[in-house]
This record gives structure tokens, C-alpha cells and sequence, in this order.
């Protein structure tokens, strides 16, 4: 009779165990699904002010520097985009390998399938330019200095790649200097993919936008 009282009475304390494991596991999913929720609610501006440290913001400059991020990601997309980007950063004109967004257009030599989206860039810069008293957006191309120490001069972005682009926006990182990474989802709104840091940026098809100017918390 001891062995069969034991053995319920072991089997019953087991059996709560796994209830509270799977309860555990269960909630630990439900706070994850809640928090993937939490940051697709969020607007551009509460994601990047969401960083420990990021640029202070108003709203009319976030909602641009968002439309502009959305044109570089598509544009990013395009081999020949990407390879006026390298041709022309790789100058480094400023002293790093970034280009002014404002001057996008005059700059860049473009087909007339780009043209437009060139302009586009360029008009929502000088508007950022404009509501931000005078803050010039740059686009800072980190992988052209690796691929400069590489001694590559003509890299061939004209072959079939994974590499997704991604865009960060600078100023804005975590307390371990990694970067919060985004990239447009099918209903082309830019959502976070992932913390990314220096050597990735240099290694990857990542751009960064913004300007040492932008305050910071």
C-alpha cells in the first residue's frame, strides 16, 4: 500500500511540475509574442527613442527621415544603386565614406529608372534640412572602407544576393554600441530586424542616415 500511495502521490507532485515547466514556457512565449507585438505597434520615432541612446526627434523629422529610409531600403535593392554608392563614397570627400542625401541627385549619376527616386531623396533631405534648422542628412556607406582595405575597386553588386539591405540610423545605439537594424516589411513599413554591430555594418549591406549634428540623449 506505501509503494501505491508513494507512487501517486510522486507521480502527482511530477505532474505539477511539468504543469508549472509548461505554464512557464507558455507564458514566456505569450511575453514574447506581446513584446514582437509591442515593438510592430510602435512608429518609427518610438522605436528609435525606444534606445538607450538615440537623436531627439519631433515628429516632423522622424516621419521624414522614415520616408527617406524607405527609399534608400528600395533603392538598395537595385545593383546599380549600390555600386554609385561604393563609386562615390569611396572619395571620401567629407574625410569617411558617407555622401549628402540633399545632393543625392546632382551627384549621383543616374538612369532614368532612379532618377526619380534620387530626387525624391534629395527633396525629403533639404525638407529635413528645413524643419531641423539646417541639419544636412548624410547616407555613410561602412562596407566601401572594407572594401577598400580589401583593395577591391570594383565590386560586383550585380550578382545574385541574400544580403538584404538594412538601414540604421545614427546616434542611435545600446549601451553595448551595438545599432537596432530595420528593413521593410511586405506591407513596405520599416520594422526592426536586429542589433547589429560595427563588424556586421562593415560586412553587410547596411546604410546608415543621419548626422553627427542630430542632439542626442
Amino acid at each position: 500500500m506505501k509503494n501505491i500511495t508513494f507512487f501517486p502521490r510522486s507521480l502527482g507532485f511530477g505532474l505539477l511540475t511539468i504543469a508549472l515547466l509548461v505554464s512557464c514556457s507558455q507564458d514566456s512565449i505569450i511575453d514574447e509574442t506581446q513584446s514582437s507585438l509591442d515593438v510592430q505597434s510602435k512608429s518609427f520615432n518610438e522605436m528609435i527613442s525606444s534606445t538607450p541612446n538615440h537623436p531627439i526627434l519631433d515628429e516632423s523629422q522622424a516621419q521624414l527621415l522614415e520616408k527617406i529610409s524607405k527609399e534608400v531600403i528600395l533603392l538598395a535593392q537595385k545593383p546599380e544603386f549600390r555600386e554609385s554608392i561604393f563609386t562615390e563614397t569611396v572619395k571620401q570627400k567629407s574625410g569617411d565614406y558617407d555622401i549628402e542625401l540633399s545632393s543625392l541627385n546632382d551627384i549621383l549619376k543616374s538612369d532614368t529608372e532612379l532618377k526619380l527616386s534620387f530626387s525624391k531623396i534629395s527633396d525629403l533631405s533639404k525638407q529635413f534640412e528645413n524643419v531641423s534648422g539646417g541639419i544636412k542628412l548624410k547616407l555613410y556607406y561602412p562596407r566601401a572602407g572594407t572594401f577598400e582595405k580589401q583593395g577591391v575597386t570594383s565590386p560586383n553588386f550585380y550578382t545574385k544576393s541574400s544580403d538584404s539591405p538594412e538601414i540604421v540610423i545614427m546616434n542611435t545605439y545600446n549601451e553595448d554600441y551595438s545599432s537596432p537594424a530595420y528593413q521593410l516589411n511586405d506591407k513596405e513599413d520599416l520594422v526592426f530586424t536586429q542589433n547589429v554591430t560595427e563588424d556586421y555594418a562593415n560586412n553587410s549591406n547596411v546604410y546608415v542616415i543621419g548626422s553627427e549634428s542630430l542632439q542626442r540623449t
